[in-house]
């Protein structure tokens, strides 16, 4: 059940174009509303859970292990849905940045990236500035394949290339 819950998320995240920023005119990438609704379901759900399992350890005389299980459970949640609403990548014609709750919000120039990689055990793409500024993409951002061909048209022969090799297994641009 799993497995197929994670597969929905990815087709959901390969087939979400971007958006245009109406300000700015920069294309923003961001995940998908089906990756925020199960956030948000499993928050609530997460809620109930949590109650319950405080309500059934105060019942049987150990209060503060359900507290701390119901916090423990809520505070994963929280930190899933911030995850899932606060992350935004966008990008205009000279930069790419990305924004997100628990970091400062960076920028690379296109002619400043130097590598792309991925890594398996995180699940994310890892965009490495010339000075070391580094932005983590999430596999499950939509409109990553927007992004990737347009660094595949602004990167340098070396940066095209490991788009190519890291983004052998996506689709198009907005996957289609």
């Amino acid at each position: 059940m799993t497995r197929f819950i994670l597969m929905l998320l990815q087709k959901a995240a390969r087939d979400t174009p971007t958006e245009a920023d109406a300000k700015t005119a920069a294309r923003v990438a961001t995940y998908p509303t089906l990756v925020r609704g199960t956030g948000w379901v499993l928050l609530v759900l997460g809620v109930g859970a949590a109650a319950l399992v405080a309500g059934y350890q105060i019942a049987h005389q150990t209060p503060l292990q359900g507290i701390l299980i119901g916090v423990a459970i809520l505070t994963v949640l929280v930190v899933m849905v911030a995850e899932f609403t606060r992350v935004r990548v966008e990008w205009t014609d000279d930069t790419v940045s990305f924004s997100s709750a628990w970091a400062a919000p960076r920028t690379i120039p296109w002619d400043e990236i130097v590598e792309v990689s991925y890594s398996q055990t995180a699940g994310w793409f890892v965009v490495r500035g010339r000075h070391g500024t580094k932005i983590r993409l999430p596999h499950l951002l939509g409109g990553l394949g927007d992004l990737f061909h347009e660094m595949k048209l602004r990167g340098s022969d070396t940066v095209r290339g490991q788009v190519e090799v890291v983004t052998a297994g996506l689709v198009g641009p907005t996957g289609r």
